[in-house]
């Protein structure tokens, strides 16, 4: 019994190396690309979720990601207590709220999701005019952004760069000129801020070297696609982009030397249009008539995927390399429904159509990208009742009505045959000891 209790700890053990792999989600949206892509070789079992990690201080931001990171969920949430936005902590394992750190009080309704530094074991969210950082572990206060920023903080998710942290505030909440911040990750202090739009409620974006940081942002009727030296603020790229019926109010993401974003225009889902851009010169590679949104596009295999709509709700494909529509899907996505691509599969939420309010995910669509909404098998799964801006670390997480939904990954048949050999091996190994 003790050399079968032992050979089935390894198989599991096998299983739990596989998986830690991709064991953090440590940003919105994945990266600091922001491409929402994962090398995961599995899928995910939503006939249930294996656990709910559901708060008892007060409640979700309903369209926000949670974070994974070291066995632990950290989401932005309002605190029952003070109405204050909080961060909210929670053990994978039991589903446990372990603390809540306050952020201040948000006057927007902000759903920007927080960010984890592994390196110096923080959590940092921005709330009305600062940035907080907390402890990882404990939820202890590290530090508040200084000076406060010039305007509030709203749907702009912070994007870590080795010991410095970026976020853009909003203009439009009171000066009506927005600013990008650079906040030193050891005490909070601001090294440098550049001004870009009038208007915006926008994320950054990062280049893999992390030479660079990019915002697409709006002024006025415009959008504007901006980079900036991390190190020390110099402007590089400054392209208007015409877009004529709104500007940038989502993020920018970035994918095999090239940006990606699209432009919010008030009325008409399909209204919108989607750009790829070159970040050397902010010159447009493609424009193309897409579904209205504040999500980021996703860029894998060959397609641009775009979760939007706002009076209903879509997800499209294009061509990456023309821009060329692929296909609109009409039963998920929304204008606040981050989509993410893993081996194959698109995971996205379907939003509340015609809501303006940050509303968790009805829904959670698995869409096969090898094929069309017509052809049989396009839907591969859903779960009702949860789906918001999924993070995938060794497992999927993503926020519903009572919590965050915690779903299975399914190892791939090869890693199931892997752990069995190795079941197999370690009995024959035993067998011939005996003997």
């Amino acid at each position: 019994m003790k050399h079968r209790a032992t050979s089935v700890l390894a198989a599991f053990m096998l299983v739990w190396a596989v998986n830690a792999a991709w064991a953090d989600w440590t940003h919105y949206a994945g990266n600091p690309q922001r491409n929402s892509t994962s090398s995961l070789p599995a899928g995910i079992d939503l006939s249930a979720p294996v656990g709910i990690a559901a708060p008892v201080s007060g409640a979700l931001v309903g369209a926000t990601s949670p974070m994974v990171y070291n066995g632990r969920l950290y989401a932005h949430g309002v605190r029952s207590s003070d109405g204050q936005s909080a961060l909210f902590c929670f053990d994978i394992a039991s589903g446990a709220e372990l603390w809540t750190a306050p952020v201040g009080i948000d006057p927007w309704g902000s759903w920007a999701s927080p960010a984890v530094d592994p390196t110096t074991n923080s959590v940092m969210l921005g709330a009305a005019n600062t940035m907080v950082c907390v402890d990882a572990t404990t939820g202890t206060s590290k530090w508040v952004s200084n000076p406060t920023f010039t305007n509030d903080v709203a749907n702009c998710s912070p994007l870590v760069l080795g010991n410095r942290i970026f976020v853009a505030d909003s203009g439009w909440s009171n000066t009506g000129q927005s600013y990008v911040y650079s906040v030193r990750m050891s005490d909070g202090t601001i090294d440098w801020s550049q001004p870009i739009g009038t208007m915006t409620g926008t994320t950054l974006a990062a280049d893999p070297s992390g030479a660079n940081v990019y915002v697409a942002d709006s002024d006025g009727a415009n959008g504007w696609i901006r980079g900036f030296s991390a190190l020390d603020g110099t402007p590089g790229i400054n392209q208007q982009i015409d877009t004529g019926n709104g500007g940038f109010w989502g993020g920018v993401s970035m994918n095999a030397g090239a940006l990606y974003a699209v432009n919010y225009p008030f009325s008409g889902d399909f209204d919108a249009t989607l750009y790829k851009i070159n970040p050397a010169d902010g010159s447009v590679i493609w424009s193309e008539p897409a579904v209205r949104g504040d999500t980021m596009p996703v860029v894998a295999n060959g397609m641009v995927f775009l979760s939007g709509g706002n009076t209903s709700t879509y997800v499209q494909a294009f061509d990456d390399a023309t821009g060329d529509l692929l296909w609109t899907f009409d039963q998920a996505g929304d204008w606040t429904q981050q989509a993410l691509y893993a081996d194959g599969l698109l995971y996205v939420g379907q939003g509340v159509a015609g809501s303006w309010d940050p509303d968790p995910a009805l829904a959670l669509y698995v869409l096969d990208t090898s094929l069309t909404p017509a052809d049989p098998g396009f839907v591969v799964d859903t779960y009702v009742g949860a789906g918001s801006s999924p993070a995938l670390g060794s497992d999927l997480y993503t926020i519903g009505a009572a919590g965050i939904y915690h779903f299975a990954l399914v190892p791939e048949p090869a890693t199931v045959a892997l752990v069995a050999a190795g079941v197999v091996c370690l009995l024959l190994r035993r067998r011939r000891r005996r003997s």
